[in-house]
């Protein structure tokens, strides 16, 4: 169904992975809040799961949203025929032309676009990342700058190990609290002092409690 809303103004795809047990009023939210856009509008939104093998489609109708699911069986036969029509177009193709270097570039890059097909454990996109130093971004605009060298890199360790925990289920505030009483206990000559702190390591109480 998701090639019948050729109609759309615009189409946009979530990068990354989304929770795809949400529904039409969640994914609107996510489009609002997340990505600042307007999901009531004459545009396409694509959402990809985890398993990066079914995919939800948010599309507003004038009277109210479609919401769209379609599973993918495979990809890497999507991407195998990607992969013979870009040599094939590589070969009749103009190399400095838009399209030439286009396909070039693809090509160059293919080896690391097609990675996450090898390890289930990484994404297709780097989208997460981002998404986590989102805060530091915005907290950046309204204290406009760091008063010293040190404080600037301070600030980067600090928002690193809250998203980090946030990343790993964690609540920031009881994983820091742990983290800043266990340390000191640490011995100086243990080499894997720094290891021993890691969320993998935290205690149940510093995760946070399930919905």
């Amino acid at each position: 169904m998701l090639n019948d809303f050729t109609g759309a103004d615009k189409v946009y795809i979530a990068c990354g992975y989304t929770d795809l047990r949400k529904g039409i009023d969640s994914l609107a939210q996510l489009v609002q809040q997340q990505f600042e856009l307007d999901p009531f509008t004459n545009t396409l939104f694509l959402f990809c799961g985890r398993r990066r093998d079914r995919i939800k489609g948010l599309y507003w109708e004038k009277d109210g949203f479609i919401l769209l699911y379609k599973r993918l069986e495979q990809e890497k036969p999507v991407l195998d025929a990607l992969l013979s029509w870009a040599n094939e177009m590589q070969a009749r193709t103009a190399p400095k032309s838009a399209l030439g270097k286009a396909i070039h570039y693809l090509l160059e890059q293919w080896p690391y676009l097609t990675r996450y097909l090898e390890d289930g454990r990484l994404e297709l996109s780097n989208y997460r990342a981002e998404r986590s130093i989102k805060p530091f971004a915005m907290g950046r605009k309204n204290w406009l700058f760091a008063n010293t060298a040190g404080g600037a890199q301070a600030s980067a360790v600090i928002y690193s190990l809250i998203e980090t925990a946030k990343e790993n289920g964690l609540d920031p505030y009881r994983y820091l609290l742990w983290v800043l009483q266990t340390a000191p206990q640490l011995s100086e000559t243990d080499e894997a002092w720094a290891e021993k702190l890691l969320p993998g390591n935290a205690p149940e109480g510093c995760y946070m409690p399930k919905k």
